[in-house]
Formats: structure tokens, C-alpha cells, sequence
């Protein structure tokens, strides 16, 4: 961001990778509207120069992190449902526990 100047352009593949919440993401776009530069997203094919970029980062930055909540939330439930069978005891040691500690 310290080498952006006004007129440029930050071009992502996928808008997920530019930050981990939308939070995050509207913080980054922000920073570049004070900076009268614009962000492209190649993926989805569209850039703030527009106002509808504008309102399409809002809404898909909201369901990218609502996805990766769902994610996280099947994932420990299928952990505790293993651990509860027996079956999930957690990763095993890639180095001896004696020698870590």
C-alpha cells in the first residue's frame, strides 16, 4: 500500500485472497479510494472504478467470510462426532515430543 499512488490499480485474482474479513477488505478498499487509486478482482471480473464494485466487494467479501465460518463449523463438527467414536485423536508428531520441548 506504501507504493500506491493516485491513478494505479491493485489487481487480485480472487477477492478472499486481498483479506481475512470484510473488515478487512473494506479497510483496504477505503485506503484506496483515499488514494484516488482502484481495485480489480480478475476472477469475478470487476473494479471499484464503478460504484457497483463498490457494493459487489461489500457483498461478496460478507459471503466470503460467512463461507469460511460455515467451513470452520462443519470441520469441528466432524471432529468432535470422530472424537466422540474414537476415531480422531489429532496430527501426529513430525518431530519427537521429548526433543520440542
Amino acid at each position: 500500500m506504501d507504493f500506491i499512488r493516485p491513478g494505479d490499480e491493485l489487481v487480485v485474482v480472487k477477492l478472499d485472497r486481498l483479506g481475512r474479513s470484510t473488515r478487512d477488505v473494506l479497510n483496504l478498499v477505503h485506503e484506496l479510494e483515499e488514494k484516488a487509486a482502484a481495485l480489480t478482482v480478475i476472477e469475478l471480473s470487476f473494479s471499484t472504478k464503478d460504484a457497483t464494485g463498490s457494493i459487489l466487494v461489500t457483498v461478496l467479501g460478507m459471503v466470503a467470510e460467512m463461507e469460511r465460518k460455515f467451513i470452520r463449523e462443519r470441520q469441528q463438527t466432524g471432529i468432535e462426532a470422530a472424537k466422540g467414536r474414537g476415531v480422531y485423536t489429532g496430527r501426529k508428531a513430525t518431530a519427537p515430543v521429548d526433543k520440542a520441548r
